[in-house]
């Protein structure tokens, strides 16, 4: 495709929101000075991010608020998108929220340098959804939310796209 491709790491383990706000920051980087990879690039990392909870009750998981904390750092970028699944299918207690007679259950999300206008659109204050842990359910009001086949286990895999200049 391109690409060029780079894997930061497989043994991520750290608090997803720092996650994101450092891949967020990395993308810019490249995008806007093209270092320290030129685009088009992918970055690839994988490992088990962490989200410490608290006395908070929202429902969601940790690539959800990586994806969600990085979305709030690429707002108005055409140039970068960002995936983060976790490869067994469900990330977190999504099956808490059952809409209709369907379990919902996010492996994951998507976001893009549209996504923090779109969920302002809608009404969605992602700062306070990120703050009380609850990503699942603005993510499926953006249809950005991933389901994915349950029963496949290794790690939660992220990727952030920077196309090229537009």
């Amino acid at each position: 495709l391109g690409l060029y491709p780079v894997v930061l790491t497989e043994g991520l383990s750290a608090e997803a929101k720092e996650v994101g706000k450092v891949l967020a920051a990395l993308a810019r980087q490249i995008e806007s000075h093209e270092e320290p990879f030129k685009p088009p690039c992918i970055l690839l990392s994988g490992g088990e991010m962490i989200v410490t909870v608290g006395r908070e009750t929202g429902i969601g998981g940790r690539n959800q608020e990586c994806v969600l904390s990085t979305a709030l750092r690429i707002a108005g970028s055409k140039r970068i998108t960002i995936g983060s699944v976790d490869t067994d299918g469900t990330d977190g207690p999504g099956t808490q929220f059952v809409g209709g007679a369907e379990k919902i259950c996010l492996a994951g999300a998507i976001a893009d340098g549209y996504t923090l206008e779109r969920a302002r659109n809608a009404n969605i204050d992602l700062v306070e959804e990120l703050n009380r842990h609850n990503s699942t359910i603005p993510l499926l009001k953006l249809d950005d939310g991933i389901k994915a086949e349950q029963g496949i286990s290794m790690n939660d895999i992220t990727v952030v796209l920077i196309s090229r200049n537009k």
